[in-house]
């Protein structure tokens, strides 16, 4: 009972839940404008006691898995509000498989009107395939884009559908890109495969008119072994893949790779 006050106090705008079950959804008070979510399930509507308080007005929404924030972003309270107002969100960040990550940004990219940062932190297994219609709602307000993914022996390419559907971004408004992949060690050959599609791409003024910076960012996870090959090749990936990038007037581009040998593959929020 003292926590259910606690977090309708109205002095509270920032709210992160993390390993609960069955919050609910009439949990987050009025003025919660940034929240945080990480390993979050709901009570139904119906299990929820809700106030006449309008709904908050969310501005900043992180969240690691994206069917439990889906189910929270939709649902509709019995006065016909929706739980979460999403108009004034601003930035998103989203985690989970390809699918359902996508549908949960295409909810907030079709629902706000000022959203200028989007965030997908995809695990292992994923493509950016839909990544266009999920977005493309946004794009009048959208400024900043963050494609954060892992590379391993079952996704060993994981860009490889990046460069489609970032051609379909035409005329964008998206002012900086970022790209962070955590890679295994011994990938050689085929984490880079991509990069060059990307670089020829992002310097295209016709396409991308309003870009002004690229960031690529590399994790090597090196499993205790010593280093290889491909440590060199990471390393000098921006001088190998990106000449154009590096070459442009226009464009600030940064390239950065890190080794670390204890890394934890269910961290791809290590930058964020």
């Amino acid at each position: 009972m003292a926590m259910k006050h606690l977090l309708r106090l109205p002095s509270l705008t920032r709210l992160r839940l993390e390993n609960l079950i069955k919050v609910p959804l009439d949990a987050i008070a009025t003025n919660v404008k940034h929240l945080s979510l990480e390993k979050v399930s709901w009570k139904s509507v119906e299990e929820s006691a809700f106030s006449s308080s309008l709904p908050p007005a969310i501005e900043v929404l992180i969240s690691d898995y994206a069917p439990s924030t889906k189910a929270l972003l939709s649902s509709i309270r019995p006065d016909n509000q929706p739980v979460v107002l999403l108009k004034s969100l601003t930035q998103v960040e989203v985690g989970g498989i390809n699918q359902d990550a996508l549908e949960t940004c295409r909810l907030v990219a079709s629902t706000s009107t000022v959203l200028t940062v989007i965030r997908l932190k995809y695990p292992i297994r994923n493509t950016f395939a839909g990544l266009y219609d999920a977005i493309s709602p946004s794009f009048d307000t959208l400024r900043h884009l963050v494609l954060v993914t892992s590379g391993n022996y079952q996704n060993p390419d994981p860009y490889q559908d990046a460069c489609e559907e970032l051609q379909k971004m035409t005329n964008t408004k998206i002012q900086s890109i970022t790209f962070r992949v955590i890679t295994e060690c011994d990938l050689e050959g085929t984490i880079e495969d991509n990069w060059d599609q990307i670089d020829k791409l992002l310097t295209s003024e016709v396409n991308w008119p309003c870009l002004t910076e690229v960031q690529v960012e590399v994790k090597i996870w090196r499993f205790c072994r010593p280093k290889s090959a491909f440590d060199e090749t990471m390393k000098n990936l921006s001088k190998l893949y990106f000449k154009r990038l590096l070459a442009s007037k226009r464009i600030h581009f940064v390239y950065e790779c890190h080794n670390d040998r204890y890394l934890y593959m269910n961290k791809p929020d290590m930058w964020i």
